[in-house]
């Protein structure tokens, strides 16, 4: 019987998870292989809220709500909402081809496209305050015939002039006042300033504490942007808040360690493959990390991260923590000798067992010639690569 993912659908953020679930088996270099992702995304929640790996383009957070918005004015019942709601964001799609953009989801796949926009960007939209009805998406739609009628009641009961639809508004009123004339005609991903303005202020009001807020306003001062590959490099970050500069910290630190689990992971797959210049790449590649790791990670406390992710709701699992804990010390014990260290090797094929049980690659062979000679090698950023896309986008349309 083949394997299947399934959730609830009726909680948007869950829902977001299992896309990025999803969409990880697709990229084996990302791949969750010792069960650290609910730990790298609580972490990327707190710093980028609203982000997601399988987002791509800024000006989505517009696309949708305005869209939405037009087949809300056509009054669309909710039986038909979700294939009007298809049949707009193809018509965008085309929009977009027509005026010479390329980078869209859906350039390939067309009307084919499976995974749309508006599901993608749906958390996102919620979070930065774009969004005002809470719930996924499918509760949206089955919603719309009870909101036609609270706004048909609200409108009675109002002033003529009063904006809005009191409870039953769906959308951030500034957003919709931005939508294009014609649109979707024209329509481009090219953030414009009045957006770039608001983008700024919903930012702003929404989870306080975030780094996305903070570099944005920084940037919006200083009219500048500072490039980089990790946001632990940022050349702003003696200034970022203490809570902030102490989280990514935490995240600098994790993500190091973890890269070295998975280096030795992947060498023990190579030596039960044979392929010995794999095993030689892998195990130089393990001594310099473990090298390097020793000054980084010898006063860390985990449990210090572990209570931050805890006062925003996301504490890891027990068995997540022992793995840290139990990796990380005989880390610092064996130094650069790690490889050769039957409990570190022991851990990670446990670690995986536990995750993967039958499927593990240590105990099925069918698993281990599945593995490409490399897996969950890449380095955890927190999402700032898209992050980064983003205020780069925003900054443009700033500047303007």
């Amino acid at each position: 019987m083949g394997s299947s993912i399934a959730w609830v659908d009726r909680d948007s953020t869950a829902r977001q998870r299992s896309l990025q679930l999803i969409s990880s088996f697709n990229a084996p270099e990302s791949r969750d292989e010792l069960g650290i992702g609910g730990v790298r995304d609580a972490i990327a929640d707190i710093l980028f809220p609203g982000t997601s790996t399988i987002q791509t383009r800024l000006r989505y957070m517009f696309h949708i709500p305005w869209l939405m918005a037009q087949l809300e004015d056509r009054r669309i019942s909710s039986r038909e909402l979700p294939a009007a709601s298809r049949r707009a964001e193809i018509q965008l799609m085309e929009a977009f081809q027509a005026s010479g953009e390329s980078d869209y989801i859906g350039s390939d796949a067309g009307s084919s496209l499976k995974r749309l926009p508006s599901s993608v960007y749906w958390a996102g939209l919620e979070a930065w305050g774009f969004r005002l009805f809470s719930g996924a998406q499918s509760r949206y739609f089955a919603a719309m015939d009870d909101l036609y009628l609270e706004r048909r009641a609200h409108r009675k009961a109002a002033d003529d002039d009063e904006e809005g639809f009191g409870t039953a508004s769906t959308w951030h009123q500034q957003v919709l006042k931005l939508m294009p004339d014609g649109y979707p005609k024209g329509a481009t991903m090219s953030i414009e300033r009045a957006e770039a303005e608001l983008l700024l202020d919903l930012w702003g009001k929404g989870p306080k504490g975030s780094l996305l807020n903070w570099l944005a306003q920084d940037t919006a001062d200083r009219q500048q942007l500072d490039p980089v590959d990790e946001i632990w490099l940022h050349p702003r970050q003696v200034d970022f808040p203490p809570a902030l500069l102490v989280l990514v910290g935490h995240a600098h630190r994790f993500a190091y360690l973890v890269k070295a689990a998975a280096l030795l992971y992947n060498l023990q797959l190579a030596e039960r493959s044979g392929r010995e210049q794999l095993v030689e790449d892998y195990r130089q590649q393990l001594s310099d990390r473990a090298r390097e790791n020793q000054d980084l990670l010898a006063d860390w406390v985990p449990t210090d991260l572990w209570a931050i992710l805890g006062q925003h709701g996301s504490p890891p699992d027990k068995s997540t923590r022992d793995f840290v804990q139990s990796w990380l010390e005989l880390s610092r014990n064996a130094g650069n000798k790690v490889a050769a260290l039957n409990d570190a090797r022991q851990l990670i094929q446990r670690r995986e067992g536990v995750l993967k049980k039958a499927r593990s690659r240590f105990a099925s062979p069918a698993a281990l010639r599945q593995w490409s000679g490399s897996a969950g090698l890449g380095l955890l950023n927190y999402r700032w690569n898209i992050t980064q896309r983003f205020l780069q986008e925003w900054f443009e349309g700033y500047q303007q």
